[in-house]
């Protein structure tokens, strides 16, 4: 196995396993790791650039805790004017060898959310309580006058651990009945 473009090899052990020591956090540039066996090769960039201009860098980063989202409202859809019920949990997960899904522990104490129409009108703003356990409760009344279609609910964690935001969507339509 190799990691270019710095050209640090290593060879897999009994166990299948090499172990490549990698660039500092801070080094610039995209980086590949090129594994071959007998005719065969596979490349393995770091991220794959679905949405980006170009690939990460393989390189050592310190372990660090992060945040893990469950969020649910009541139906998945409403019609303007009408109530809607998000509930949701959110826990910590915590970084290194030893990592464990738990609590939050005061890590956050509110959540700030945007709640935007399907043409990216933000409609409301606020922040909302998490209880000791994670969780929250929100009741809020749509609007009688919201555009119509996928409607967002970006939630961010007030905290400086990572994964603090998550999206939750649902859809906002017109029902009529046929005369």
């Amino acid at each position: 196995m190799t990691l270019l473009p710095s050209d640090i090899a290593a060879q897999s052990g009994s166990d299948g396993l090499a172990r490549l020591p990698l660039k500092p956090s801070n080094s610039p540039g995209p980086s590949l790791i090129v594994a071959r066996r007998n005719g065969d090769v596979a490349i393995l960039p770091e991220e794959v650039p679905y949405w980006k201009e170009s690939a990460g860098t393989w390189s050592k980063k310190e372990p660090s805790d992060s945040l893990r989202w469950f969020v649910f409202d009541d139906r998945k859809m409403y019609q303007p004017g009408e109530e809607v019920h998000v509930k949701g949990w959110i826990r910590r997960v915590s970084g290194g060898k030893t990592g464990d899904v738990g609590p939050l522990a005061d890590a956050v104490t509110h959540v700030a959310y945007v709640l935007s129409d399907s043409r990216g009108n933000q409609v409301k703003v606020g922040t909302l309580p998490v209880n000791v356990l994670g969780g929250f409760d929100w009741v809020f009344k749509l609007p009688d006058k919201l555009n119509l279609g996928n409607t967002t609910l970006k939630l961010q964690a007030l905290s400086p651990i990572g994964e603090n935001t998550y999206g939750h969507s649902f859809q906002v339509q017109e029902f009529r009945q046929k005369l």
